[in-house]
């Protein structure tokens, strides 16, 4: 394992790969896949580059993360449970591709208690964003949600990690516009715990982000996520049987919804960003997850005639806006030394 920080330009600190190192390291994929099929025994892929760019696969990974607001409010199912089959279904196919090409699970007790800790962090991040969403409207719940980059760039800060000021001031930017959607709550006590609710899945997401970075550069992303999604589809299971929510009889609409919260955010927003963690840090994720708030927002406007008032529109800009300087200004290397 190499111990030395990648250059900032490297191919692992770029978004966007020259065509000629992103088909290399496709080849590289392509002859590793071939002798570990050849010798028939688990192995791990070498580190290379991802199968298409970085900055491609983040493109998807929010709008994918767009929809997730507004399936949500579409279904009328219990919270849990709808955070239990959208977890459980995506983790049975991973599950199964695993044992298929006998991909290594996590090792030793370390692995297993950190997998187990992010697969709790998961389960908190949904089991307090989904009724969040039903008590405030979508724009305020996904901003407010999505300021993961606040307590990544602390840790981040805390395991020496720096980021110029340009970034800071970034995300400083990005609390003020969370100040301005705060302030103009109108709707009383019920969208103070809907906010409230926000942020701690906000806080939850972060843990999962963070430990997701450290583990992924262990595992591959299909043992990682099939543990990970398990564990915290278990945790909300005995949630929503402890609520009383009907776990089974959902009906048509719910479980059209459900497969399509399986598919899209879980698999496409989820997975993804589980797998681009291989190379890019928990910061960078965290603040492309602010641009989910400008498509769920968007949305919301003709589905359920939810028209921003002119703080939150201010405030939402404001986030973007940090965020888009965070982007512009920090540094892209891994925060960990990959994997050799």
């Amino acid at each position: 394992m190499d111990d030395t920080e990648p250059r900032a330009g490297s191919a692992r600190g770029r978004l966007f790969l020259p065509a000629g190192e992103w088909r290399e390291g496709r080849r590289q994929r392509q002859r590793a896949r071939k002798e570990r099929d050849a010798l028939a025994e688990p192995s791990h892929r070498p580190l290379g580059s991802p199968f298409l760019q970085p900055g491609v696969l983040l493109g998807v990974t929010v709008v994918a993360f767009s929809s997730s607001a507004i399936l949500i409010r579409l279904a009328t199912a219990g919270a849990f449970v709808i955070a239990f089959w959208r977890l459980l279904l995506p983790a049975l196919p991973a599950g199964a591709i695993v044992a298929k090409r006998r991909l290594a699970w996590p090792l030793g007790r370390r692995q297993w208690l950190l997998a187990a800790l992010s697969g709790a962090c998961l389960a908190v991040h949904f089991g307090t964003w989904i009724p969040a969403l039903r008590l405030t409207t979508v724009a305020q719940a996904v901003i407010l949600v999505q300021m993961y980059p606040v307590p990544v760039l602390v840790v981040e800060r805390l395991q020496g990690i720096r980021h110029p000021w340009w970034a800071v001031a970034g995300v400083a930017v990005a609390i003020v516009g969370v100040a301005l959607i705060a302030l103009s709550q109108a709707g009383g006590q019920q969208h103070l715990l809907g906010d409230g609710l926000a942020l701690l899945a906000a806080l939850a997401g972060a843990a999962y982000f963070l430990i997701g970075r450290h583990l992924r550069q262990e595992m591959e992303v299909l043992p990682y996520t099939t543990v990970v999604y398990g564990l915290a589809a278990l945790l909300l299971l005995v949630g929503a049987l402890a609520a009383g929510q009907p776990v089974f009889d959902l009906g048509l609409r719910n479980w059209l919804l459900v497969l399509a919260l399986a598919a899209v955010p879980t698999t496409l927003g989820h997975t993804l960003s589980n797998y681009l963690l291989r190379w890019l840090r928990a910061s960078t994720l965290a603040v492309m997850g602010l641009l989910e708030a400008v498509g769920a927002s968007l949305i919301a406007i003709p589905v359920f005639g939810q028209t921003p008032g002119w703080m939150v529109a201010v405030g939402g800009v404001l986030a973007l806006g940090g965020a888009a300087l965070f982007l512009a200004t920090a540094p892209r290397s891994p925060a960990l030394p990959p994997v050799s």
